[in-house]
């Protein structure tokens, strides 16, 4: 994965212009936190080949509390630190897939 975001970067893909971030408001914030979201991800990674994961604490009582790992992946880790709403965020990728299948039907027209 970490191979696929740095070729996302590398790329330079193109920035979304004003209609397709009104359009697509996840996408948009997405975008704007791509560098952060990257760096996040290599972060999660650095974690697991270190071999430690994120836990949290439970229980009120200080002297029977105990770390449990927590049970989200890094994608959704990075979207809750980033105010991503992953649900919507697939549902608008979804409508600009659709879009560009339905482009590319008709300029084969």
């Amino acid at each position: 994965m970490i191979e696929l975001l740095r070729e996302y970067s590398e790329r330079g893909i193109e920035e979304m212009n004003e209609e397709q971030r009104k359009l697509y408001p996840e996408c948009a914030k997405l975008d704007d936190n791509w560098d952060a979201y990257v760096a996040l991800q290599h972060f999660f990674q650095w974690l697991r080949s270190k071999k430690m994961t994120i836990c949290k604490l439970f229980g009120k009582d200080k002297e029977y509390q105990e770390f449990c790992p927590i049970t989200k992946n890094a994608v959704e880790l990075a979207y809750e630190y980033l105010g991503i709403d992953a649900t919507k965020l697939e549902r608008e990728r979804r409508v600009m897939l659709e879009e560009v299948r339905k482009r590319n039907a008709s300029e084969k027209k």
